[in-house]
């Protein structure tokens, strides 16, 4: 997963980076939990009852697994990206690939979109919203690329609403 990670970037691909990542941060934390103490696992009802669970057997050790889990893969990553001598800001989530210092990073592109068009987007429509507000005002790719903001912008307050109201819980 960690060389696949590299190579999205190689290929310029976010979207395949943070896929990767998440996938490799799932599979993880299930690992983790599958290896809980025998105490959890021997205790069904821990599992099928959250009011009757005792919480401090089953997230002490989760945090305890992930946090050191999550400390070894970094030092990992860290390891493999020092011993191959790769420069970080070649890779399209740091910099677009270009290796100058005043070179816009992914990160700063979408704090300028959302501090530059959420308003008008929002303006736009902002109770029922419009799913292509970004081309009517401001020009196509130009919406707010944060989750919530992004949401608000095309489903408005009340889609909003409705999408928070009957989203699986």
């Amino acid at each position: 997963a960690t060389s696949l990670i590299f190579f999205s970037q190689m290929l310029g691909s976010n979207s395949s980076f943070l896929l990767i990542s998440l996938t490799l941060i799932l599979t993880l934390s299930f690992i983790f939990l599958i290896y809980t103490p025998k105490k959890i696992k021997n205790n069904y009802e821990i599992f099928s009852s959250i009011k009757t669970a005792n919480i401090k057997y089953i997230i002490t050790p989760v945090i305890k697994r992930l946090f050191f889990g999550s400390i070894i893969t970094i030092g990992l990553v860290y390891s493999i990206i020092v011993y191959l001598e790769f420069d970080l800001n070649t890779t399209r989530i740091m910099n677009y690939g270009d290796n100058s210092s005043i070179a816009p990073t992914s990160l700063t592109t979408r704090i300028e979109l959302l501090k530059n068009n959420l308003l008008i987007h929002l303006n736009y429509n902002p109770f029922y919203g419009n799913m292509r507000v970004d081309e009517y005002t401001t020009g196509k790719g130009t919406y707010a690329h944060s989750l919530p903001f992004s949401l608000l912008t095309h489903l408005g307050i009340i889609g909003l609403f409705f999408l928070r109201k009957y989203s699986i819980k």
